[in-house]
This record gives structure tokens, sequence and C-alpha cells, in this order.
């Protein structure tokens, strides 16, 4: 079985907030900013899950 990338995630720390850029394979993409990394990195889970969702269905 030949393996593709769903998306591409880069995350940052600024002076103040953490970062999270999020691309998708089919050129879909979204930032993220929160100051708490737990709660960034939830949003980013949450928005990878509904793409996933949206295109199983």
């Amino acid at each position: 079985m030949m393996e593709e990338p769903v998306c591409e995630i880069e995350i940052t720390k600024g002076s103040k907030e953490w970062k999270a850029k999020v691309q998708n394979n089919k050129g879909r993409y979204v930032e993220f900013e929160h100051d708490d990394i737990e709660f960034l990195l939830e949003m980013v889970y949450d928005d990878i899950q509904m793409e996933m969702e949206e295109d199983y269905w």
C-alpha cells in the first residue's frame, strides 16, 4: 500500500502565544493561535478530525 501525506503541521512559539499552521494535501490552509499549547493542540486535532470525517463520508 502506498502512503501519502494527509497534512503538514508547523507549530511555533511567539513572545506570548503559540501558533499552528496546518495545510492538508488538498491545499486547504488554516492557522490557529493560543497562549495555551494544550488548547492549541486540541484545536488542531479537532480541525484535522473534521477534515478526515468529511473526506471519508
